[in-house]
């Protein structure tokens, strides 16, 4: 992992047994994360680990790097930065060739040992033997860094699964995030409190077919975000249980009544429903190697009986969802490893607005790069990006952006980033995909089956330097209080630690997302987001990422 410290602290290595040292000599903890899947699953495995441990904590999701996490300089606490390099963090876990969420489940590890819990005031000895307890990490914990890795788009090796039962957790360290998760399930099958069966189907989160299908977002789908379309896509399946579904989104559950299960459903069933959802992707797509890869990633899930969601894989989508539409719901359900209602409504919402973009985004090809618009007044054609006569075989522009007011604000951050990547493996076989909002680009690559590189020479993070370079990134100098969206937080003590802060789930939107982004851009090779100038034409963005590809092919 990569470790950095204050000068005003203790220098530490990059040993997940120093930080977890440090972590058990701190009075409170204060946790910085970035607005995704793996860097909050990364949170509220450490926050599930602290609680253990009785120490206090508070957690904030922070795109870019800039919330405040209050520090003072008389502060004894200790700042943890996850997913990002924060100049206030004692402690940052932003690594590069591992999920956060692997790093930190080294350290939540660490800190379950005999020697740290007793430090700590855990009682690590049997009452009657005086021998030592094997404390380990719950497999409720176990699970969520599996849906953390997962979110990062790596799929589980499951021939490794059966096959090499044998495999011992510190052989899979030196592995890849694919083998370490192909680890932790097979942890898991061993486990009598979670239980685990893969079994046909598609990997959705609950148990509602329709809703599941309507609202996944791992794949895109001619009937994607639309409840309608998936029941009548549903209805010409020849299944043994009938399909008639009627929506009732707008009761307290968002479910629906008398709609088909999964629990209804035979393997036959499930083996149909998966066969006819890969057809019509497949249909509606421009297929892809990415196109491929996904679609296995979601086919064939692992079922989790008696688990906070249906499947691993529907898991790990409402988890990465969740986690870029409303932050701090998704903070709370990390924590507390609880499908409320919330969390269900904040994954609908962002589905139904990423399919929405997709399908009505004003979308051109350049040499290479696929680009959406996806501001509200972005016209049909704007001369500014007309192929000239010696481009026309290389450029095509089509589509035509609509607003829906269902979907609320198309272009918070988090939603333009999904749409670049689902763009990315259904949409076209462009080695980059640019979807452009109002006030940020989100930059996705095209997958590879090697998750830790991408298929282009030209990586997210070289495209988004070229961004901040050579155009007008939006650097507004907001307020530091500003900045530290209290809406966000999940602060908990000894007397309270069951408890998370009621303010984290409100005023949890993309606003507050912007306001945090002065440092520039933010992410990896695979993905990115930079903040620009909304006064900046879709001309200027194209122009500036096809020199750079020019120059690097």
């Amino acid at each position: 992992m990569t470790i950095s410290t204050r000068s005003e602290m203790p220098t530490i290595d990059g040993s997940a047994e120093s930080v977890a040292t440090t972590l058990t000599d701190t009075a409170f903890v204060r946790v910085i994360c970035r607005s995704n899947g793996d860097a909050i699953a990364a949170a509220g495995l450490l926050a599930r680990a602290l609680r253990r441990e009785s120490t206090p904590f508070q957690i904030r999701a922070d795109q870019f790097g800039h919330a405040n996490p209050t520090v003072t300089d008389q502060d004894d606490g200790c700042c943890i930065a996850l997913g990002l390099s924060h100049p206030a963090a004692d402690i940052n876990i932003n690594p590069v060739e591992r999920s956060v969420t692997r790093s930190v489940y080294a350290v939540t590890e660490a800190l379950t040992t005999p020697t740290h819990a007793s430090e700590s005031g855990v009682d690590t000895t049997d009452d009657v033997s005086g021998e030592d307890v094997n404390i380990t990490i719950p497999p409720t914990d176990t699970l969520l860094a599996l849906a953390g890795i997962i979110t990062t788009g790596v799929s589980l090796e499951t021939k490794s699964a059966s096959n090499n039962q044998e495999q011992t957790q510190a052989q899979s360290q030196t592995t890849d995030d694919s083998g370490f998760a192909t680890s932790l399930l097979e942890t898991l099958t061993t486990t009598d409190t979670v239980s685990v069966d893969q079994q046909p189907g598609v990997g959705i989160p609950i148990s509602n077919v329709v809703d599941g299908l309507a609202h996944s977002t791992l794949m895109h789908a001619s009937f994607s975000g639309d409840v309608d379309a998936t029941q009548a896509m549903m209805a010409e399946i020849d299944l043994d249980v009938d399909i008639d579904a009627h929506s009732s989104e707008g009761d307290d559950q968002g479910e629906f009544t008398d709609a088909v299960s999964l629990i209804n459903l035979s393997d036959e069933d499930q083996r149909t429903i998966a066969s006819a959802v890969t057809i019509d992707v497949i249909k509606a797509s421009t297929p892809t190697v990415g196109t491929a890869i996904s679609l296995e990633q979601a086919l064939h899930p692992q079922y989790l009986p008696d688990g906070p969601m249906t499947t691993i894989e529907g898991y790990a989508d409402v988890l990465r969802a969740v986690s870029r539409e409303r932050p701090g719901t998704a903070i709370a359900f990390a924590i507390s490893h609880d499908a409320s209602d919330a969390v269900l409504s904040a994954w609908r919402e962002h589905a139904r607005a990423v399919h929405h973009i997709l399908q009505t985004a004003h979308t051109g090809r350049y040499d290479g790069v696929y680009l959406l618009r996806c501001r509200d007044h972005d016209e049909f054609q704007d001369s500014s990006t007309t192929s000239g006569p010696d481009e026309m075989s290389s450029t095509t522009e089509s589509g035509k952006t609509e607003t829906d007011s269902s979907v609320g604000d198309i272009s918070t951050p988090g939603r333009l980033l999904t749409v670049a990547e689902l763009a990315s493996r259904y949409q076209t076989p462009e080695s980059l995909v640019l979807a452009i909002g109002e006030e940020v680009v989100a930059v996705a690559t095209q997958p590879t089956r090697d998750t830790q590189s991408t298929s282009t020479t030209v990586d997210a993070v070289v495209v988004a330097e070229a961004l901040r370079t050579n155009i007008d990134i939006e650097t507004t100098d907001i307020p530091a209080e500003n900045n530290a969206v209290s809406q966000m937080d999940s602060t908990t003590t000894p007397a309270e630690s069951d408890d998370v802060d009621d303010g984290a789930n409100a005023g949890d939107t993309g606003d507050d997302e912007i306001n945090q982004m002065q440092d520039g851009w933010v992410g990896d090779a695979n993905q990115a987001l930079v903040r620009v100038n909304s006064t900046v034409p879709p001309a200027e963005i194209i122009a500036v990422v096809r020199e750079l590809t020019r120059e690097e092919s």
